[in-house]
């Protein structure tokens, strides 16, 4: 095979994303072959199901400038039934932390470049060019933005 490094951050982070999405589909997904997952353009359900809805959940997050949800705020796909752990593909982890009203369980991507990168993955991929174009006029300058845009 010829293998090449990445040469952009795009490449560099498509190349981390099919590579989690592998070992995810190894430890949770038995019918699945991982091998099969070349790019993220031709993934196929479940998979392609969960990383649309995770991808989106990073895009509003980033948005509402949001690191951290709840189980109630992860999406429908990704929680299954009651007392199941969440399927979050490998790109988000849970914390554990305690406030007043007692203990409690956030999720959050495991780098906030990672979340970043799906809410690009989203804006690209789920988003019209009109609403891409006034994503870019309107965020350019924000610096919350730049490195979603960037990718």
């Amino acid at each position: 095979e010829d293998c090449q490094l990445p040469t952009t951050l795009t490449e560099l982070y498509s190349l981390y994303t099919i590579h989690t999405i592998k070992r995810s589909i190894t430890i949770h997904f038995e019918n699945l072959d991982p091998d099969d997952i070349t790019d993220l353009g031709q993934l196929k359900d479940p998979i392609y199901c969960l990383l649309r809805s995770l991808s989106k959940m990073a895009f509003q997050g980033l948005k509402n400038e949001q690191l951290g949800f709840t189980i109630d705020q992860l999406p429908p796909e990704c929680t299954g039934g009651r007392g199941t752990k969440p399927e979050l593909l490998g790109f988000m982890s849970a914390s554990k932390f305690f406030s007043r009203s007692g203990r409690a369980l956030t999720y959050q991507f495991t780098h906030l470049t990672v979340q970043e990168f799906l809410a690009a993955w989203h804006a690209a991929t789920q988003l019209s060019v009109k609403e891409q174009n006034e994503l870019i006029q309107e965020k350019w300058n924000d610096t919350r933005f730049r490195m979603m845009l960037l990718f």
